[in-house]
Parts: structure tokens; C-alpha cells; sequence
């Protein structure tokens, strides 16, 4: 890993990035922070497993996955270059039984 502590850039080789349930990884990955906070990040040829707040699973991969951030929090994910992607419903409570 690399960082600047001016520019608060960075890279990585073969990240592997884990927060609760989520996971993103890559060949190679870089970072951009502002005031000591993350800002936005990508990886190239990534792979990412993820969890919405109502408990729906994704998995997407692609040629590069950049995510922005807004108070440590993701709030866009953008997948160029051949994405591939697999969105898994969670089942309400009501329909469990069928």
C-alpha cells in the first residue's frame, strides 16, 4: 500500500476490503480521502458482495467498481467495463411460508 499524505491519496495490490457482511476486492485499488474520511474508492478488475439496509444480497463484478462516499457512508456504486451482477431478494416475513 501506498499513501500520500498530502494529495490523502493511496493504492493498493489486491485489496481486500471488509465492512460487516460486505466484501470488495481487486487487482489493484486506489483511494482518495478528505480530512482523514474516505471519499471515494475503486478497484480494478473487482469483485463485491453486499448488503442493503433491507437485507437484499448483491454480487457484482466488473473491469472497475468506484465507490463515493458521504459521512463514511457508500452512497454510489458504479460498475464499468463488462459488469456482471446477481441481486438476491430477501423474503418479507409474510411470504416465508410459501
Amino acid at each position: 500500500m501506498k499513501y500520500d499524505l498530502e494529495a490523502e491519496t493511496g493504492s493498493m495490490v489486491r485489496p481486500i476490503i471488509r465492512e460487516k457482511d460486505n466484501e470488495l476486492s481487486g487487482v489493484r485499488g486506489q483511494f482518495r480521502l478528505r480530512n482523514k474520511e474516505i471519499e471515494s474508492m475503486s478497484v480494478e478488475d473487482g469483485n463485491s458482495v453486499y448488503y442493503t439496509k433491507e437485507g437484499s444480497k448483491n454480487i457484482v463484478e466488473g473491469k472497475t467498481i468506484s465507490i463515493m462516499f458521504q459521512e463514511g457512508k457508500a452512497v454510489i456504486i458504479k460498475v464499468e467495463g463488462e459488469p456482471r451482477g446477481v441481486l438476491s431478494l430477501k423474503r418479507s416475513q409474510e411470504s416465508a411460508g410459501d
